[in-house]
């Protein structure tokens, strides 16, 4: 499992809400925080939850595979041009998502999310242009795996150059060595 996966499964599962669909919420990702000028993209449409996934607080090696602390992001974004005013509009998409990201594992073998805090990104500017912004932030521990070993070819030969003297970049040894098969030929 990667990141993007998982990031992708948060947004198919909440692209899927029957409740966001009825207020017809555009969901997709994004790169991560906003800036001012990520202000006119978002505007384009009148309500959307862009998902990112903004840190890594921790990451574990252990036994082949990565355990990762991750920090996930659902930005909501609306604009005076949908049915509901913008305030409404982005209190109804906070309430939906505040009811569906705790305990949700998004059909993947993660654990459920932790630490969920949502912040009213109100400023000068989003006012100016007509937006109400909201963050909500969860943690959530996700095992990336670092190889899939069916993906990996046989190591069926060695090849190793040597400098034996002082480093020079020439090699005084070249050695070829074939190893054996996968069945131990």
């Amino acid at each position: 499992m990667t990141l993007n996966d998982v990031r992708t499964a948060v947004v198919d599962t909440l692209k899927a809400d029957s409740g966001l669909k009825t207020l017809n919420v555009d969901v997709r990702t994004h790169r991560g925080r906003f800036t001012l000028d990520d202000l006119k993209i978002v505007a384009a449409k009148p309500m959307s939850v862009l998902v990112s996934c903004l840190a890594v607080k921790e990451a574990e090696l252990q036994a082949g595979q990565v355990d990762c602390r991750c920090v996930w992001g659902a930005f909501i974004a609306t604009a005076d041009r949908s049915k509901m005013n913008r305030d409404s509009a982005a209190l109804a998409i906070l309430t939906i998502l505040l009811m569906k990201i705790p305990g949700n594992l998004w059909g993947l073998d993660i654990s459920a999310p932790e630490k969920i805090e949502a912040a009213n990104l109100y400023s000068g500017k989003t006012d100016e242009k007509g937006l109400v912004i909201w963050a909500i932030t969860w943690e959530q521990l996700i095992t990336l795996e670092l190889t899939d070993p069916s993906t990996i070819d046989d190591f069926l030969k060695f090849h190793g150059d040597w400098d034996l003297a002082d480093p020079d970049g020439k090699y005084e040894a070249t050695d070829d060595v074939s190893l054996p098969g996968p069945s131990g030929s």
